[in-house]
């Protein structure tokens, strides 16, 4: 163990080093969880940098040939900034498991559980983007794609949609507002503060 000064003096991700059983692996997934959160911050800026654009951006005229070529490039904006916040929430949620596998991280493992579901959720969402052209219709995962009705409006599919701050896809939302990065932020906030508890404890004890 190093000198018990010069240990206090570490930060988190260097102290996990001389407490882990797995040493590498846990200050690797340290370093690379605040690359993927702060990656999701700045998506979440992207996502509406895009939208602010789309609406201010004077639109081609609808007789004009370009229209619907123009509509389709603000679109596609707007889903690719969210693709890459999807992957970053998703790197996070990645590390987070990494960090908290071995036992000795146990009780920050019960925290991450409650979270579980949601972080799952928008894995689901990333893999909507990189799998989808499994989902068009007559491939293999087509099914996937499950017919619904919106209000006024018959049954249909939704293979991408974008609707009062949510992603659709299939009959599922995914929000990409703010709320969802303070959710985020939340689950990491929370599953550090009981790793950093455990290495503070695991310190004393060599």
């Amino acid at each position: 163990m190093v000198n018990e000064i010069h240990f206090d003096s570490m930060g988190y991700g260097e102290k996990l080093f001389w407490v882990a059983s797995n040493p590498q692996a846990m200050t690797f997934a340290y370093a690379r969880l605040k690359m993927h959160h702060a990656a999701a911050k700045l998506q979440m800026s992207r996502i509406w940098e895009a939208v602010g654009q789309a609406q201010t951006q004077d639109p081609a005229p609808v007789t004009s040939p370009d229209f619907l070529e123009c509509e389709r490039v603000k679109r596609d904006r707007i889903y690719s900034e969210i693709h890459f916040y999807f992957i970053a929430v998703t790197g996070c949620a990645n590390m987070l498991k990494l960090l908290t596998q071995d036992e000795e991280f146990l009780p920050a493992r019960k925290v991450l559980s409650q979270s579980q579901q949601w972080l799952e959720h928008y894995q689901s969402g990333r893999n909507t983007f990189e799998h989808f052209g499994d989902r068009l219709q007559g491939q293999k995962e087509a099914h996937r794609v499950k017919e619904h009705s919106a209000p006024g409006a018959g049954p249909r599919r939704t293979l991408l949609g974008f609707e009062n701050g949510d992603y659709l896809h299939s009959n599922e939302r995914w929000g990409v507002t703010e709320s969802s990065l303070e959710r985020l932020d939340n689950i990491v906030t929370d599953v550090t503060a009981e790793i950093h508890a455990i290495v503070d404890t695991l310190a004393t004890q060599q």
